[in-house]
């Protein structure tokens, strides 16, 4: 715990997170690759108890948070948390208690697949950033090139982040915010 907050994860089965070894050995790409500082830092991590028992997401109660953060990733490894009922469910819990939720990356992409009982996103005439299409399409290629030989880079969807954030905000009167 440090100034008074206690930082909590969550993974599906409630087992560690593990960050993909070819990223900490060659950087996700040549243009945001993993620095030593951040390799040093995610070795802490790996030896902190909360990091080492995250909760499974059957367990997560929304009403004991005051925040939520939620990451991106990239895909093969993240494609379940997208696709999780149980996460979307316990998601559009937390947002209707109206505290902070952050998102990095296709963060807001899993917050947008979440639903409200009407069947609205629960982002349904709310602002979002997400991670524009240019930015994916520009490290698809990039790490097509630093990858070919491992064969492990996997286009997470047909669309980009961008293309299923306005869609699944269909119809919303504030658009996406693409930066």
């Amino acid at each position: 715990m440090a100034l008074g907050v206690t930082v909590e994860f969550s993974t599906e089965t409630g087992s560690p997170a593990v960050c993909s070894e070819l990223q900490m050995r060659k950087g996700k790409s040549m243009i945001y690759g993993v620095s030593p500082d951040a390799k040093r830092y995610y070795k802490e991590l790996e030896k902190d108890q909360q990091f080492a028992s995250p909760i499974p997401w059957e367990d997560i109660d929304p009403a004991k948070y005051s925040g939520l953060v939620i990451v991106g990733g990239q895909a093969p490894h993240y494609t379940h948390y997208l696709e999780s009922a149980l996460l979307a469910a316990r998601l559009s819990k937390f947002w209707a208690l109206r505290r902070p939720i952050g998102a990095i990356a296709q963060g807001p992409l899993l917050l947008s697949r979440a639903k409200f009982s009407s069947g609205n996103s629960i982002l349904y005439n709310t602002k979002t950033t997400g991670l524009p299409k240019y930015i994916e399409e520009a490290s698809f290629y990039i790490d097509a090139l630093a990858f070919w030989k491992e064969g492990t880079h996997q286009i997470l969807d047909v669309k980009s982040c961008e293309e299923n954030l306005i869609q699944n905000l269909a119809g919303a009167k504030k658009p996406c915010l693409f930066i």
